[in-house]
Formats: structure tokens, C-alpha cells, sequence
């Protein structure tokens, strides 16, 4: 029987330049944990891909972690049962090892290709790397300008907030979430970070329905910037800390440090923030909805049409960033038209199947 795939990022292009969370990929107490390393185009991803399919075939959950820069591509992958990972530990999410030979190995590919061909094209692969970079460069400054404008229309939505209702809500929260539950002992679970959307080529993409459509409890979170859902979902998760349960922070593809959905897999419960550009559109009616717009207070005529202003900056300056982000990627896509045709390609498929066996019992 197959197993499931589990879809996440781990790294995002984010108002603060590109943010990786790559060190939450491998399981806690993993046994095994494979870097790959090497230029674009080596074959990372399909190797990726590939043993990921397979050990799903197995009958094992997969985490397929989906790269933020090309939406076709995979930065990693790790499966929690067999206590393995395999990350992609290039640019910009660097990764090396942390218990060299005792737990993790390199994996080169960089031995799998044609030195002297690509030394024959190295003007225009220079020239190309520092297009992408460029472009990198371009989008990120549009992201930064973007921050600056939703802090603002925060601050201003802020004004409306009623502390009291919001504390009330919180409550309501905690008991919906977790009950009466008492804390379990005085140890303060690790939390695992990881992003559930992020900003790519292809604009805002998300994961919410396919990560939380078989959770058994799922509390909806609506609200616009400032309507202290930030707020909500912080103190959820140090109760649940405070409780004893591991849990599952995603957060902002944009604001890399503000959690917008949770996950406790021991009592399989789930608070997730449904809102532009991520929507949760498979509602169930076993669903609890909060609306946090129904609890403040309406922002007067003057104050709207800033908020509506300010969200079309936002949205401008959004779009100008995407725009960025796929001149990046098509100009990353030429430069790997110089590595494909100088791999080992029958190589790289001996060494799919070497990892194969070491990895399934």
C-alpha cells in the first residue's frame, strides 16, 4: 500500500531576503541525513524526486520539501518512520554537516560532471550567475519596500483592536484547542518550524488544504493585517508549549517571523489563518470559524480608504517582486542548460539506487 506525501517548504523568499528554516527538516534523532551538493542543473531535484516517489511506493509518509524559486523543483525531503532526510545544501540554503560521517554524508554531484566542457562555457555561466543574483537582488527590495506598507496598514488596523475581546478570544481558543488539559510535566517541547506557503515565480502558492485535510480538530483563524491574529497565534502555541505538546509552527511566507498556522500531532489539532493569499477553500462543517473582523470595531470612511490605498501599494509592490522572481528563474533555467548535457546521467542513476539501499530496511 502507498504512502502519503506530505508537501512544505523549508526556505522562503521573504521581506527579509531568502529564509531558511532547512535545519527543521530531518526528523528529531535522525539516523541518517544525506547533503547534496553541487551547481544548478546536476540532477538534485530529480534525485529528490525520485527516491521520494519510491519510498512513498514503499508504503512510508514522504515530506517533500518544495523549492520557493522554482515552483517544479524539490529542496528536500525527509521521512520521519525511517528517520531520514536528504537536503539540498547548495546556495542559498547552505547546509553542512553537523556529525560529519557519524550521521551525515555529502553527496557531490559535482563528481558526476564534465569539468573541461563546462570550463569551455565559463563566461556566460559567470555571466548568468550574476543575472540571477541580480535578480534576486531587485525582487528582495521590492519585498522590503512591501513590508513597509503592511507594517503600516497593521498599525493603523491596530487602532481598532479591542484588547479585551481579543484576550477573551484567546481563551476561547485555548479551551477549543486543548480542552481543560492541564500541563502534562514541566519540559517545554521543541518547535518545528517550517513554512506552509511562500512567494514564488509563480506567485503566492500554499499547501493549507492538502497539510491540514485529514486533521481530526481545525480551528479557522480570519483576519486582516493588525487584527491581532499574530498575537493569537503566539500565546496558542506557548500554551500548547506550556502543556507539553509538540507542535508545528508555519509561518509567514512574507514575515518570516510571524506564525500564522499551527499543528499539535498528539492530539491532532490544527489553528489556521485563513486569509490573502492563503485561503483555506475545503472548509468542513466540523470546522470552528473565528472571525476577527466581526470583533473589532469598524475602521471609519477616512481610515478604510487608506487601508485600500495601502493595499494596492502592497499589492503593486508584490507583483513588481514576482515579476523578479521569474526573471530569476528563467535565467536560472538557461544556466542549467549548461550543466544537463555534461552529467553522468547513468552515474547519477547508480548512485539513486545505492541511496535507495541504504535507506529502505
Amino acid at each position: 500500500m502507498d504512502g502519503k506525501m506530505r508537501l512544505l517548504f523549508a526556505g522562503g523568499n521573504t521581506a527579509q531576503g531568502f529564509y531558511s528554516f532547512y535545519q527543521y527538516i530531518p526528523p528529531p534523532h535522525a539516523r541518517r541525513v544525506y547533503i547534496l551538493k553541487g551547481g544548478p542543473g546536476v540532477g538534485k531535484s530529480t534525485l529528490l524526486s525520485y527516491l521520494g516517489e519510491k519510498i512513498r511506493q514503499r508504503g512510508y509518509l514522504v515530506e517533500m520539501f518544495q523549492c520557493s524559486s522554482d515552483n517544479s523543483s524539490y529542496d528536500g525531503l525527509a521521512v520521519p518512520a525511517l528517520k531520514v532526510a536528504i537536503l539540498d545544501g547548495t546556495a542559498p540554503h547552505v547546509v553542512d554537516p553537523q556529525y560529519p560521517g557519524a550521521r551525515d554524508e555529502i553527496v557531490n554531484l559535482g563528481e558526476y560532471w564534465c569539468g573541461e566542457a563546462l570550463r569551455s562555457e565559463r563566461e556566460e555561466i559567470v555571466a548568468l550567475t550574476e543575472q540571477v543574483a541580480s535578480c534576486f537582488e531587485q525582487a528582495y527590495a521590492y519585498l522590503k519596500a512591501a513590508a513597509g506598507v503592511h507594517q503600516a496598514m497593521k498599525q493603523l488596523r491596530a487602532r481598532y483592536l479591542d484588547r479585551k475581546v481579543l484576550a477573551q478570544t484567546l481563551r476561547e481558543l485555548e479551551e477549543c484547542c486543548f480542552g481543560h488539559a492541564l500541563p502534562r510535566d514541566r519540559t517545554i517541547p521543541p518547535v518545528r518550524r517550517l513554512f506552509a506557503s511562500a512567494l514564488t515565480p509563480e506567485g503566492a502558492v500554499h499547501f493549507l488544504d492538502q497539510l491540514f485535510s485529514d486533521v481530526s480538530k481545525r480551528v479557522i483563524v480570519r483576519g486582516s493585517p493588525g487584527s491581532g491574529r499574530a498575537w493569537l497565534l503566539e500565546h496558542l502555541l506557548r500554551a500548547g508549549e506550556q502543556r507539553g505538546y509538540r507542535a508545528e509552527a508555519f509561518h509567514c511566507g512574507f514575515h518570516p517571523q510571524t506564525v500564522e498556522h499551527l499543528y499539535w500531532p498528539e492530539i491532532d489539532t490544527a489553528c489556521i489563518s485563513s486569509s490573502e493569499p492563503h485561503v483555506v477553500h475545503q472548509l468542513r462543517t466540523d470546522d470552528v470559524l473565528v472571525d476577527l473582523e466581526e470583533r473589532s470595531s469598524p475602521a471609519t470612511d477616512d481610515d478604510t480608504e487608506h487601508l485600500h490605498r495601502s493595499q494596492r501599494m502592497f499589492r503593486w509592490c508584490l507583483k513588481e517582486a514576482i515579476d523578479w522572481l521569474q526573471r530569476a528563474k528563467q535565467v536560472h533555467d538557461h544556466l542549467e542548460r549548461h550543466y544537463i548535457p555534461n552529467m553522468d546521467h547513468a552515474a547519477i542513476n547508480r548512485l539513486a539506487e545505492r541511496l535507495l539501499g541504504e535507506i529502505l530496511p
